[in-house]
C-alpha cells in the first residue's frame, strides 16, 4: 500500500445494497421509480439506474444515503443541484426531471446517459480539431448555465460525460450557485462538497465495488500528503475524494490536487479567487475550463505544483508552464503506446493563457466569447500552410528550414525538465535537506520543507522563462532569415535584456543554494524568507516591464556592468539569509567599482545593496552610514530614471526610520516617495501595454498569438509584482504611524497592506509579521479583544509559513502572553511566555534580546504575584541583555529600567524608583520625537512616586504632563486617559491651593465623559467632582 494512502473503515450503510448479480433484499422501488441497478456510490449519495413505467424511460436517480438523511446541509445541496439543472434545457447539460423525498431521503431524477467521462475520453488520442470540437460543445453547456444565472464552480473533465453519441454533457452541479445569491459566499451548507462525478452515467461518483458479504465493512482511502491543509480536509471525513492519475505521472500515482474540499471545488481546476475563498462568477468557470483544455491539449495541467500551497502561489503569479514538447507516438509494436499530443498553435495557446489570467477582468467577457475564440483564425482555416505569410505557419516553416523540428536533430532549446535541472535536481534537494537535518534546531526540518517547496516552484518558473527566451531567440533568428521587416536591433536588445535578467536570477539562486548549504542557525532561521525574496523570473519575460527597462550601459563597460549586477544579486542573497555583516566589505568595494563604470543606474543599485546590509547588520554605528547610502541610492535612481529602484530605496529608508534610527517625520516623507514611485512605475507599465510598439511589433513578425498572450498577461504579472511592493510600502507607512502614535491611521494602513498581500502574494511569510504589527496597533488603541483574534491569526500564519518552533512563531506567542498579562490573565500569560521562551532560547540562545523580552514579561508576572525579588532578578537579567544587544538610541532599552522602577516602587524604594524612571525617560526622549505617546507610562509612574513621597507639586507637574500627552495622542485607550485624569484630580484636591479645586473639578468632569465601563469607578469620579465643585465655593 502506498504510504500516502491511509485506510479508513466505514460503518455499514443502511441504504439499499446491490450486488453484481442484481438487486439485494431491499424493495427495488423508490416511489414511482423502479430501481434497476446501482451505478455508483459516493460518501453521501448513491446513483441508480431506474425505470419509469409511465414514461417508459430509463433514468438515473441520485439518492441521499440513509446515514446522511436528515442532514439539512446535504439535503439542501442535493436540492440545489436539482434546481440548478432544472433551469437548463440544453443538449450539453444533463437534464433533470424530478426531485423528491421518500422516507426522509432526498432524491433527484435525471437523464440517463450511457457513456464515459471526458477525462476518460481524453486518455485516448484525438486530433486538435476533435479536442476543440468536444470542448466547445462542453463550453456551450457552461454558457447555457451562465445564461440561466448559474455558475458551476467545479468544472473538470470528470464532471462532463460523453455519451455514446459523442455529445458531451456537463453534470454534477452540486456546487453551483445562482448569480443573484452573491457569488462564492460560503455558508454552512457549503462546508462539505458532494463527491465528484467520475462514472459512466450522469450523476454518479467514483465507484468502489461493494463487498460480496454484507458484513464485510467498506474500505475508503483518503489522500494525505503529510501537510497541514485545512482547505482540503473535512473534519468529519464524510465526503468523497476524486483519485486521479495524471497521464504524466507514474502508474497509479495519486494527485492530491484533485481532492474536493471545503474550498468548494477541486483545487487543481480552481480559479485564484476560488482558492482564496473569494466571490466567484462565470469567469471562474472559464478558468477551470481552460485548465481542463490545457490538460487535453498538452497531456498535463498548466501548473507544475504538486502541493496545494505551491498551486496557490503559481496560480496567483500566472506561472503557467511553458508549452510541453509534443509527445512522440510510440512504435506500433510497443505495448505501452501513449497518445501523441497535438501540435498546439500559438493563437490557441494565447486563448488558453487569457482564460488562465489570475485577474478575472483579464479573461474573456463571457463563455460564449471564449468559445468563439477557440475557432481558428480565418487565414489558418482557409489557406494551405505553405501559402501563409504570417502567423504560426511562417514560424513552423522557418523552423523546418533551420532543422529545428527535424526528427533527426536534437532540439535547439532545452525541455522544461532539462532547464529546471540546470538549477534544481533531486540530488541538490537531498544535499540541502541533509544539511538542515544535521542542525540541532527543532524547526530545521519544517523550515527546509517549506523553503524547498518555494525553491522548487521558483526553479520551475525560471526554467519556463529560460525555454521561452530560447524559443523567442529562435523566432527572431527565423524572422531575420526570412527577411521580415521588423527583425530589428531593438528586438535583439530586448532578447539581450531577457537573457541578462535570467542570468542574474540564476546566479542569485545558485548563491542562495550556497548559503543554504551551510545551514547554520542564522541561515535556517531566514531560509523561508530568503526563498520568498528571490526575484520573480516572470519579470524577465514580461514585455511590459522590459519596455520600461533602463537603456543599456555603454558597450565598453557592458560586460563589467553585467558581472557586477550578478555580484550585487549574490550580496543581496547573503542579506536575505541573515548574513548581513559578511557582505559589508564586498558591498563597499562594489560601490566603488560601480562608480568606476559611470553607469548611474548601477551606482544606485550598489548603494541600495550596501545601505541595506548596513541597516540590517545590527551595528548601531552603521545606522548613519546606512542612511547616507540609501539616500544616495534614492537620489541617483531619481536622476538616472531608474524607476523600479526608487520605491525599493525609499522603502528601505522607511524601515531604517522605524527600526534602526527612529525618525517618523522623515520616514513619512520617504514612505510617500516610495508609493509615488510605485504609482509612476504602474503608470509606465500600463502605458507600455497600450503602446503600439509591443503588440504591433509582434504582429509584424508573425507572432500574433504571443502578442495576444502578452497583452492579457503582461500587465497582470506586472500588477502582481508591483502590488506586493505596494503592500510592503503601505505596511512600512503603518508602522511609522504606530511609532508616531497615530494608531487609527496605522490600523487602516496595516489592514490595507494585508489585503494587498493576500491578493498579490498569498501565503507569503510577510503575512504573520503584518498581523503581529496590526495586533500591536489594536492593543495601543485599547481594542484588546480584536487584538487577541489578530494575534491568533498571526500565530497560525507563522506556523504555516515557517513551521513550529521558529522564532516567528515565538513572536506570536509572546504577543499573546503580553496581551494576557495586560488583561490580568496571568496563568494564560505564563503559558504563552513559556512557549515563547523555549523557542527563543533554543533558536537564538539564552542571551538574545528576545529572551530579554520574556524576562521582562516574567518580571511583571512575578511582581503581580507579589514576588518582588524574583521580579527584580528577571528585570536585572533583561537589563544586562538589552544593554549588550541594543544600541543606545534604541527605545527598547528603556523597558528594563521601567520594570526595575516598578519593582523599586513596590518595595517602597522610592528614590531608586525615581532613578530608574528617569533613566527610562532619558532613553525614550533620545529615541522618540517630542510629545510622543510612548512617554506617558513613565511620566505617570514618576508622578505617582512623587505623590507617595509627599511631593505634591512635582506629582502634579508629572501627572499633568501625562494627561497632556494622552489628550494630544490619536485614538488612545480611553480608560488609560480616564485613569490619569483621576490621578491628577486626586492630587489637585489633596494640595488644595489657589485654583486647584476648579482645575480638579474640570479634570473629573472630563474623566466622567463617556464613563460606563465600571459603575464603581464612574461613581467615585462623580463624588470627587462634586467634592471639588463644593470646595470651589
Amino acid at each position: 500500500m502506498s504510504p500516502d494512502i491511509a485506510p479508513r473503515v466505514n460503518p455499514p450503510d443502511a441504504s439499499p445494497r446491490f450486488t453484481a448479480a442484481g438487486l439485494g433484499t431491499q424493495p427495488p422501488e423508490l416511489g414511482r421509480y423502479v430501481l434497476l441497478r446501482e451505478l455508483g456510490r459516493g460518501a453521501i449519495g448513491v446513483v441508480y439506474a431506474a425505470y419509469h413505467e409511465g414514461l417508459d424511460r430509463k433514468l438515473a436517480i441520485k439518492v441521499l444515503n440513509r446515514a446522511r438523511a436528515g442532514r439539512a446541509d446535504l439535503e439542501a445541496r442535493l436540492r440545489r443541484e436539482a434546481r440548478a439543472l432544472a433551469k437548463l434545457s440544453h443538449p450539453n447539460v444533463v437534464q433533470v426531471y424530478d426531485v423528491g423525498d421518500l422516507d426522509g431521503r432526498v432524491f433527484v431524477v435525471m437523464e440517463f446517459v450511457e457513456g464515459r467521462t471526458l477525462g476518460e475520453w481524453m486518455r485516448e488520442p484525438h486530433s486538435l480539431e476533435e479536442i476543440l470540437a468536444m470542448f466547445s460543445d462542453a463550453g456551450r453547456g457552461l454558457a447555457a448555465a451562465h445564461a440561466a444565472g448559474v455558475v458551476h464552480r467545479d468544472f473538470k473533465p470528470d464532471n462532463v460525460i460523453v455519451g455514446v453519441d459523442g455529445r458531451p454533457r456537463v453534470l454534477d452541479f452540486g456546487l453551483a450557485r445562482p448569480l443573484e445569491r452573491g457569488l462564492g459566499g460560503i455558508d454552512e451548507a457549503d462546508r462539505d462538497p458532494l463527491p465528484a462525478s467520475a462514472s459512466r452515467a450522469a450523476g454518479s461518483s467514483p465507484v468502489k465495488p461493494e463487498p460480496s458479504e454484507p458484513s464485510e465493512p467498506a474500505v475508503e482511502t483518503n489522500i494525505d500528503d503529510g501537510t497541514p491543509d485545512t482547505l482540503d480536509s473535512d473534519p468529519e471525513e464524510e465526503f468523497g475524494v476524486t483519485l486521479r492519475t495524471d497521464p504524466n505521472h507514474r502508474e497509479g500515482q495519486l494527485d492530491v490536487l484533485t481532492r474536493t474540499g471545503a474550498r468548494m471545488g477541486t483545487p487543481a481546476y480552481m480559479s485564484p479567487e476560488q482558492l482564496m475563498a473569494k466571490p466567484v462568477g462565470p469567469s471562474s468557470d472559464q478558468f477551470s475550463f481552460c485548465v481542463a483544455l490545457h490538460e487535453a491539449l498538452y497531456g498535463r495541467r498548466p501548473y507544475a505544483a504538486k502541493k496545494l500551497e505551491e498551486l496557490i502561489v503559481q496560480v496567483h503569479a500566472g506561472a503557467v508552464i511553458e508549452a510541453p514538447a509534443a509527445v512522440t507516438p510510440a512504435s506500433p509494436d510497443s505495448s505501452h503506446a501513449e497518445p501523441a499530443a497535438p501540435v498546439v498553435p500559438a493563437w490557441l495557446r494565447a486563448v488558453i493563457l487569457r482564460g488562465l489570467s489570475p485577474n478575472p477582468a483579464d479573461r474573456f467577457a463571457s463563455m460564449d466569447a471564449l468559445i468563439e475564440a477557440l475557432e481558428p483564425p480565418a487565414p489558418v482555416r482557409s489557406r494551405r500552410v505553405w501559402a501563409l505569410g504570417l502567423g504560426l505557419a511562417a514560424v513552423v516553416a522557418v523552423a523546418l528550414v533551420a532543422g529545428i523540428l527535424a526528427p533527426a536533430r536534437a532540439p535547439a532549446c532545452p525541455t522544461l525538465e532539462a532547464a529546471t535541472a540546470e538549477l534544481w535536481t533531486p540530488e541538490r534537494a537531498r544535499e540541502l535537506a541533509n544539511a538542515f537535518t544535521r542542525s540541532e534546531l527543532a524547526y530545521a526540518d519544517a523550515a527546509w520543507s517549506i523553503a524547498e517547496a518555494r525553491l522548487s516552484t521558483w526553479a520551475q518558473s525560471w526554467a519556463g522563462q529560460r525555454v521561452a527566451a530560447c524559443e523567442a531567440a529562435q523566432l527572431h533568428r527565423g524572422a531575420t532569415a526570412s527577411e521580415q521587416p521588423d527583425a530589428s536591433s531593438s528586438q535583439r536588445s530586448s532578447l539581450d535584456h531577457r537573457r541578462a535578467c535570467l542570468d542574474r536570477d540564476r546566479r542569485a539562486f545558485a548563491a542562495l543554494l550556497g548559503q543554504l548549504r551551510e545551514a547554520d542557525p542564522t541561515v535556517i532561521e531566514h531560509a523561508v524568507e530568503a526563498a520568498a525574496a528571490l526575484p520573480d523570473p516572470a519579470r524577465c519575460g514580461d514585455a511590459d516591464l522590459l519596455d520600461v527597462e533602463l537603456p543599456p550601459p555603454p558597450a565598453a563597460v557592458a560586460v563589467e556592468v553585467a558581472e557586477l549586477r550578478s555580484h550585487l544579486a549574490e550580496l543581496d542573497t547573503r542579506g536575505s539569509t541573515g548574513r548581513w555583516e559578511s557582505g559589508l566589505v564586498l558591498a563597499q568595494a562594489a560601490v566603488e567599482q560601480a562608480k568606476g563604470t559611470r553607469y548611474a543606474p548601477l551606482i544606485a543599485e550598489a548603494h541600495v545593496t550596501y545601505g541595506r546590509l548596513l541597516a540590517h547588520s545590527g551595528v548601531s554605528s552603521s545606522a548613519d552610514a546606512a542612511l547616507e547610502q540609501l539616500q544616495e541610492a534614492l537620489d541617483e535612481a531619481d536622476r538616472s530614471g531608474h524607476h523600479e529602484l526608487v520605491p525599493i530605496a525609499a522603502t528601505e529608508l522607511v524601515s531604517l526610520s522605524i527600526y534602526t534610527k527612529p525618525d517618523p517625520v522623515r520616514g513619512r516623507l520617504w514612505a510617500r516617495r516610495a508609493l509615488a514611485g510605485l504609482d509612476r512605475l504602474e503608470a509606465r507599465v500600463g502605458s507600455t501595454e497600450r503602446a503600439p510598439n509591443g503588440g504591433g511589433r509582434a504582429l509584424r513578425t508573425g507572432q500574433l498569438g504571443h502578442a495576444r498572450a502578452r497583452g492579457q498577461l503582461g500587465h497582470a504579472r506586472a500588477r502582481g509584482k508591483l502590488g506586493h511592493a505596494r503592500a510592503r510600502g503601505i505596511w512600512a507607512l503603518g508602522n511609522l504611524e504606530r511609532l508616531d502614535g497615530a494608531n487609527e491611521h496605522a490600523e487602516q494602513h496595516l489592514r490595507a497592506a494585508l489585503e494587498l498581500l493576500d491578493t498579490h502574494a498569498p501565503g507569503h511569510p510577510d503575512r504573520g509579521v503584518m498581523l503581529n504589527d496590526l495586533g500591536n496597533v489594536l492593543v495601543a488603541r485599547g481594542d484588546r479583544a480584536a487584538a487577541r483574534v489578530i494575534y491568533e491569526q498571526a500565530l497560525a500564519a507563522s506556523v504555516q509559513s515557517f513551521g513550529e518552533g521558529h522564532p516567528r512563531v515565538a513572536n506570536a506567542h509572546y504577543n499573546l502572553a503580553r496581551l494576557a498579562y495586560e488583561q490580568g490573565e496571568h496563568e494564560r500569560a505564563r503559558a504563552q511566555a513559556d512557549l515563547a521562551y523555549v523557542i527563543y532560547a533554543a533558536a537564538r540562545g539564552a542571551e538574545h534580546r528576545d529572551v530579554g523580552a520574556i524576562e521582562l514579561l516574567r518580571a511583571g508576572l512575578e511582581l503581580a504575584a507579589g514576588e518582588v525579588e524574583r521580579a527584580r532578578a528577571h528585570a536585572s537579567k533583561a537589563k544586562v541583555i538589552y544593554e549588550r544587544e541594543l544600541g543606545p538610541s534604541n527605545p527598547d532599552r528603556a523597558e528594563p529600567h521601567e520594570m526595575l522602577g516598578n519593582v523599586a516602587f513596590m518595595a517602597d524604594e522610592l528614590d531608586q524608583a525615581i532613578l530608574h524612571y528617569r533613566a527610562s525617560l532619558a532613553i525614550k526622549r533620545r529615541a522618540l520625537p517630542p510629545g510622543h505617546i510612548g512617554l506617558t507610562p513613565t511620566v505617570t509612574n514618576l508622578g505617582l512616586v512623587y505623590l507617595n513621597l509627599g511631593d505634591l507639586d512635582q506629582a502634579i507637574v508629572e501627572l499633568g504632563q501625562a494627561v497632556e500627552l494622552l489628550e494630544a495622542g490619536e485614538a488612545v485607550d480611553p480608560e488609560l486617559l480616564r485613569a490619569n485624569r483621576g490621578y491628577l484630580g486626586d492630587v489637585l484636591l489633596m494640595r488644595g491651593g489657589p485654583g486647584d479645586h476648579a482645575r480638579a473639578a474640570a479634570v473629573f468632569e472630563a474623566a466622567l465623559a463617556g464613563c460606563s465601563v465600571d459603575p464603581q469607578t464612574c461613581e467615585d469620579l462623580q463624588k470627587m467632582r462634586d467634592q471639588a465643585t463644593a470646595q470651589m465655593r
